[in-house]
């Protein structure tokens, strides 16, 4: 039996789109994202009565917003300006408390939401004890939030 060499195929006049790698589409998994780069300080807005209740009471159960989803809406210093802008345009009286995530512990869940970006959720009533600073919502002259600091 004699073999027959096998020829290789003309080159294709079309150009081949490759799919991008598994690994890339992946990586933009937000439960894949890690632990370590996440804050540890993130944002609640409140009104002024909100802001009186959890002085007054210790804790905050949130708000109708937040009572209708079923968790208490945070948000990181960079998607701060974003919140305010959706929800907040327009509202006086408004404060901003900086919370320890880590005071939460497991009550805490990173979620996506606006934009695909992972927010902070807290799956419990906030506590005045994990609130490390608050005040009322200041903008810096060039329109940037000045963000609560403690002490």
């Amino acid at each position: 039996m004699v073999r027959q060499e096998r020829k290789e195929p003309p080159p294709s006049p079309f150009v081949l789109r490759r799919p991008k790698p598994q690994a890339e589409a992946v990586s933009k998994d937000w439960k894949q994202r890690p632990r370590m780069n996440r804050p540890q300080i993130a944002y609640k807005i409140l009104t002024g009565p909100q802001l009186a209740d959890l002085e007054s009471t210790g804790t905050f159960a949130g708000s109708l917003a937040d009572l209708a989803d079923g968790f208490i809406h945070l948000s990181t210093a960079e998607q701060l300006p974003g919140t305010l802008d959706k929800h907040f345009a327009g509202h006086a009286d408004v404060h901003l408390a900086a919370v320890d995530l880590a005071a939460l512990g497991d009550a805490i869940k990173w979620e996506p939401s606006r934009g695909g970006d992972l927010f902070p959720h807290i799956y419990a009533d906030l506590p005045l004890s994990a609130v490390i600073a608050y005040g009322p919502l200041e903008r810096a002259e060039n329109g940037t939030l000045v963000l609560p600091v403690a002490g």
